[in-house]
């Protein structure tokens, strides 16, 4: 069965990405703040204040479950990041 999906950008969370000591599995991949993955087999998919949700249990043994498709992006300035200094105002006077 095919099934045609649309991709849509979604957060993600990630919890204890680093190993600790006597864990049973050790991570073969590196997550990095803006890099691209595509991620199999999410689990209690939906939404959540209009971003996509869902879980996936990493396994260190599947390769393909999460698997890093691009390098990190350059970051974009977001609304709540201003310049140090406010933009000068032009003012014109009209007599």
């Amino acid at each position: 069965m095919i099934y045609q999906v649309k991709e849509e950008e979604v957060l993600v969370t990630v919890w204890d990405a680093t190993g600790t000591v006597g864990s049973v599995g050790e991570s073969n991949i590196e997550f990095r703040a803006g890099a691209m993955y595509l991620i199999h087999q999410v689990e209690d998919v939906g939404l959540y204040d209009q971003v996509g949700k869902g879980y996936v249990q990493y396994e260190s043994n599947n390769v393909d479950k999460v698997r890093e498709i691009g390098p990190p992006l350059k970051m974009h300035m977001t609304s709540w990041e201003t310049p140090s200094q406010p933009p000068e105002c032009v003012r014109s006077d009209h007599s």
